[in-house]
């Protein structure tokens, strides 16, 4: 299966691209995104180039010329893990099988970049990872 994750740095993007790569599942991208953050996506670049996986940046995530070059992956799946930018519909609707997203929070509650960290701050018991 041809897979394309889309992952920010911090806890749930490498956990995901480790797990992905330890299952000797077929990357064909990790696609970062270009905005700073506090934690640079050191571990993400490491794990992909360990792995022989191309990691793409673009900085127009709506161009034609990145939603192109995902389209001539013919990818099979998409799997977006904490990624903080809106992905187009039409890169959504390129895969056979779909895209899924990874949240590291029970939604609707924390919704938006960095749940796990509200998490924390809040000082909640428990949380959970949300999947749709």
């Amino acid at each position: 299966m041809r897979i394309i994750l889309f992952a920010s740095p911090g806890i749930l993007g490498p956990f995901i691209l480790a797990t992905l790569i330890q299952l000797k599942e077929n990357i064909q991208y990790v696609v970062i995104p270009t905005a700073q953050h506090s934690i640079p996506p050191t571990e993400l670049l490491a794990l992909a180039k360990t792995a022989g996986v191309e990691v793409l940046a673009p900085e127009d995530i709506a161009s034609k010329d990145f939603s192109a070059t995902l389209k001539a992956a013919n990818p099979d799946l998409i799997i977006v893990a904490t990624f903080d930018k809106k992905i187009p519909t039409s890169i959504i609707n390129l895969p056979r099988l779909g895209a899924i997203n990874i949240h590291s929070s029970f939604l609707p509650q924390y919704r938006g970049p960095c749940p796990e960290f509200w998490v924390i701050r809040n000082g909640e018991r428990e949380s959970g990872v949300s999947i749709h």
